[in-house]
């Protein structure tokens, strides 16, 4: 993983119901910041300096 992604996981279990067994699902998602960083200004990067 790096800065930008991170992973979701989860489990979910489903009950006996009727002639259903009890069934456990689980799931796992990689997602990604889908952030648009814009360039500094001249005055804005002279003030981070």
């Amino acid at each position: 993983m790096s800065d930008t992604t991170f992973a979701l996981g989860g489990m979910r279990i489903w009950e006996a119901h009727g002639d259903k067994q009890q069934r456990i699902d689980r799931a796992v998602w990689l997602c990604e910041f889908d952030i648009k960083e814009r360039e500094l200004s001249k005055r804005e990067a002279r003030t981070v300096r």
